[in-house]
């Protein structure tokens, strides 16, 4: 073989080997660029952004529902003026406290003030565990009040009814020891009452859970009145009874007993 002809195959085979190794791109065909992986920078940056959205979520429904409450007291009328002006401030204070701290997380620069102050969200205001029983509880209260003060007065009217009745003596017997009962369950509901609505009132976010006994005790007391004057209003319909067989003084029987 000669020389010239050996080169050219060398330069031949050279080539193919070349070949061989090259990936060959059909014409308009592009490549993709590879997505660069977020910088630790970015992650945290996004996760603060989650924390913060999650945060403000959880003001909202707070904000919610501390509006709902509001309606609440508004709508309750058996709450005595000082006590719905207490329950308005704390909810009107809530309202205000929530929507600055929302304002201060999503101003938070970093995740440990962001998770700190999200915090607070709970620990500072209560809203569920705390606020939410003391404004029912504190109608239930005052209501409870406003029943027992009806109950007085209808007991005194009967009992004078009662003096002037000319029902049958078994009759007037049955009255006369349901009116005692009806005093006596009347006296007992208004002792247990008693306090009751500035007992929750004093409660704050900051002596929880350690003031939850106390919740527990303001609702097993109003829990007892209302047991007292359902017993009393099963009085006053006995007593009732017993007026009816007298005709000449039904027609001045009290109006119906109050609801409990």
């Amino acid at each position: 073989m000669s020389a010239p002809l050996f080169a050219r195959l060398a330069i031949a085979g050279a080539a193919a080997a070349t070949l061989g190794t090259v990936s060959v791109v059909p014409a308009g065909a592009t490549t993709a660029t590879p997505t660069p992986n977020p910088t630790r920078q970015q992650t945290q940056a996004a996760n603060l952004a989650t924390v913060k959205a999650k945060c403000d979520a959880q003001v909202q429904k707070r904000l919610t529902t501390l509006g709902d409450e509001g309606t609440t007291i508004n709508a309750a009328t058996d709450l005595s003026s000082g006590d719905k002006a207490q329950l308005l401030s704390t909810d009107t204070g809530d309202t205000s406290g929530l929507t600055t701290l929302d304002a201060t997380i999503q101003a938070d620069t970093t995740m440990v003030d962001a998770l700190k102050d999200c915090r607070n969200i709970v620990v500072d205001y209560r809203v569920y565990l705390l606020f939410g029983p003391q404004v029912h509880m504190t109608i239930a209260a005052d209501r409870l009040g406003s029943i027992n003060a009806k109950l007085q007065a209808l007991a005194a009217q009967l009992a004078q009814l009662l003096a002037q009745s000319k029902a049958p003596a078994a009759d007037l017997t049955a009255a006369q020891a349901a009116l005692t009962d009806l005093n006596a369950k009347v006296a007992a509901a208004e002792a247990a009452d008693a306090g009751q609505s500035a007992a929750v009132l004093a409660l704050t976010p900051q002596g929880y859970p350690g003031n939850v006994s106390a919740l527990h005790a303001v609702r097993q007391a109003l829990d007892t009145s209302r047991g007292d004057l359902k017993g009393a209003r099963a009085d006053v319909e006995i007593i009732r009874n017993a007026l009816r067989q007298d005709h000449g003084t039904s027609s001045s029987s009290p109006g119906p007993s109050p609801s409990v």
